[in-house]
């Protein structure tokens, strides 16, 4: 990342926000509609014009999937916390990030008259000092009505630390950065632990102070303190193995997995719609502080090719091409450990999703591992892991001979998938392999049971499990003894013949 054009670009982007903002304040600006008004925004509107255009700027991404703020975010314990912003690290759910956003005229931090009369023997406030004495306060015990500032700061304090603290206590971690805001005016917590959790005074000088008529004069500070890329440490969503050493060092990587990035797209004219699988080497390198890194070959594009006696050749350019990335890795780093299985993959993380309960609670591994992940620009695109593989297409399938690859054969059993044959590649149903070819499984059985379980199903429904090099991580060795594969195909049945003779013949 380029620090100084990103803050150069949050400056630009600030400065144009406020000024289309506060125009749209101003009594003579213009009303969108007959009855309208111009008046003060509320909390809701603070929040979808103005504060979440500031985050965006700042490199969070909202209201997209995979995003890594969390708005109206639910964190439930004892009481049910409502988050208006929860930054977190997509990769492992680590909170970063609280935003609590107030309305547009909610005036900045004031004192109480008990604040006043602390004053009249020599105390004197600033407004930091003011919000470090409410904490302390708020921290020993001590009552709103007590409290140095005003009720209403008073309770947004209680609140704040009440968030802090239910997120530490769900997942163990300590966000970076808390802020509570109007627009008009920003307080930022560097230090949130210090501020709310820890037992003690408060640090004054982790308590950040910024009004709307410096933003733009102090964006750089504002930049340091709230950027994304400042606050998570996540690689981009893939890289080149030349810019490794951004991201990785010799002796960090705890496992390497090969991976495809695979491309499912429609193909050919509106008669004859077919579907093309695009596959890239890639590698997915996992550091030991358990952050993913992906390196991918953006020139190693091999197609499945629909000529299967095109396959072999496929499948050797794609372990060829998966073979030079790690050889490229490696010359990068100097050393790599061995790629390891699937079983070695701790899986990807789910995306947090827009009011989630405890968002922040990584989920509990499974009996099935996400070895497939999104990507969040485009659809149909997807990284999978394939652990020491470097396809996840078998040449063969590991039993043989078997029933379930052909329609046919599975409707003389009763147990055919679909109302008929797919006799074409298919884009939908997902089926790259038609009936009757050895990667396609036309049997209801496995279908149904491999509905929950199947990491392939995003882009591919009809491959048959055991042409797939994931089999193990989707069925355990008692799964797979004990499912309808190796079934033999039924003899062909007699056909009556329309010879008199052989008629006659016949007893």
């Amino acid at each position: 990342m380029n620090e100084g054009l990103e803050q150069a670009n949050f400056k630009r982007a600030l400065e144009k926000l406020i000024k289309g903002f506060v125009e749209a304040l101003k009594p003579t600006a213009a009303v969108p509609y007959l009855g309208a008004s111009n008046v003060d925004p509320l909390e809701h509107t603070t929040r979808a014009e103005f504060i979440d255009n500031i985050l965006i700027a700042l490199g969070w991404k909202l209201k997209k999937p995979g995003g890594e703020i969390v708005e109206e975010a639910r964190i439930k314990d004892e009481t049910t916390l409502f988050l208006d912003y929860l930054g977190v690290n997509p990769d492992t759910r680590a909170p970063q990030l609280i935003v609590e956003a107030k309305a547009w005229s909610k005036p900045m931090v004031a004192g109480s008259d008990v604040a006043a009369a602390r004053e009249d023997q020599s105390t004197s406030y600033t407004p930091v000092t003011l919000i470090a004495a409410a904490i302390e306060h708020c921290k020993s015990g001590g009552a709103i009505e007590a409290s140095p500032v005003t009720a209403e700061w008073a309770r947004w304090i209680a609140k704040l630390r009440d968030y802090v603290a239910g997120t530490h206590a769900k997942s163990g971690h300590t966000v970076s950065r808390a802020v509570l805001t109007s627009g008009q005016w920003m307080v930022i917590f560097t230090d949130p632990g210090n501020a709310f959790i820890n037992a003690g005074d408060v640090n004054t000088a982790g308590i950040k102070i910024f009004l709307l008529e410096n933003y733009v004069e102090q964006s750089a500070t504002i930049f340091e303190l709230l950027a994304y890329h400042n606050l998570v440490d996540r690689p981009p969503d893939y890289i080149a193995a030349s810019r490794v050493h951004a991201f990785l060092a010799a002796g960090s990587v705890k496992s390497v997995h090969r991976a495809l990035w695979l491309r499912r797209q429609e193909g050919g004219a509106h008669f004859r719609i077919h579907p093309q699988l695009y596959l890239y080497a890639a590698a997915v390198l996992r550091r030991v502080d358990e952050v993913i890194v992906t390196v991918l070959d953006e020139q190693s594009e091999n197609p499945v090719p629909h000529d299967m006696n095109a396959f072999v050749d496929h499948l050797a350019a794609v372990q060829t091409a998966s073979d030079a990335l790690m050889d490229a890795i490696k010359s990068e780093l100097g050393e790599l450990p061995e790629a390891s299985g699937v079983e070695a993959f701790t899986g990807f993380v789910s995306a947090p999703t827009i009011g989630a309960i405890v968002s922040v609670v990584p989920p509990r591994p499974g009996p099935k591992k996400a070895l497939l992940r999104s990507y969040r620009a485009r659809a149909d695109e997807f990284l999978l892991v394939t652990g020491e593989a470097a396809h996840f297409l078998l040449q063969e399938p590991t039993v043989a001979p078997c029933a379930g690859h052909d329609w046919v054969t599975c409707k003389a059993l009763g147990q055919s998938k679909g109302p008929g044959p797919i006799l074409a590649r298919s884009v939908e149903p997902k089926s790259f392999f038609m009936s009757g070819e050895d990667h396609h499984c036309a049997h209801r059985l496995m279908h149904d049971r491999r509905e929950e379980r199947c990491l392939v199903m995003a882009f591919e429904g009809f491959l048959c499990c055991r042409a797939c090099a994931l089999q193990g991580a989707c069925w355990s060795e008692a799964e797979l003894g004990g499912l309808p594969c190796g079934v033999a195909p039924l003899a062909q049945p007699k056909v009556a013949s329309s010879d008199p003779a052989s008629a006659a013949a016949r007893p």
